[in-house]
């Protein structure tokens, strides 16, 4: 049997295991009727902090977060049904179309630039 603590104080841990090991060894004699236990080794206090890993978990916070961002960028995709070409008319209203108004970049631009303006003032 094997017996791991974890606790933030490892002097804490250490007293916790030794404490385990030694209810156990006494319940262990008294059910298996036996007059010893042999006890392998005693707790050893870790030299090194065991958990939270920070690089872990960031390194799962980082996928986790490319995850959600693809996931978003698909959906926002997937469910964007706004038609905006002369094939999409065609295809999902099944009409067909007599002319298109060309909007350039510019005049885009400009509408914006306006509105801004206007909600400022």
């Amino acid at each position: 049997m094997s017996i791991s603590v974890r606790d933030k104080d490892p002097y804490e841990a250490w007293e916790i295991a030794n404490a385990i090991r030694d209810v156990a060894a006494n319940h262990i004699k008294n059910v298996m009727d036996i007059d010893a236990v042999n006890v392998v080794e005693s707790a050893n206090i870790p030299e090194q902090k065991v958990s939270p890993s920070a690089t872990k978990n960031g390194v799962i916070g980082g996928i986790l977060g490319v995850i959600a961002a693809v996931a978003t960028v698909l959906i926002a995709y997937i469910s964007n049904d706004t038609i905006k070409t002369q094939e999409d008319v065609e295809r999902y209203l099944g009409l067909s179309t007599l002319g298109t108004i060309p909007i350039s970049e510019d005049e885009r631009k400009k509408k914006k630039e306006r509105n801004r303006r206007s909600k400022k003032e």
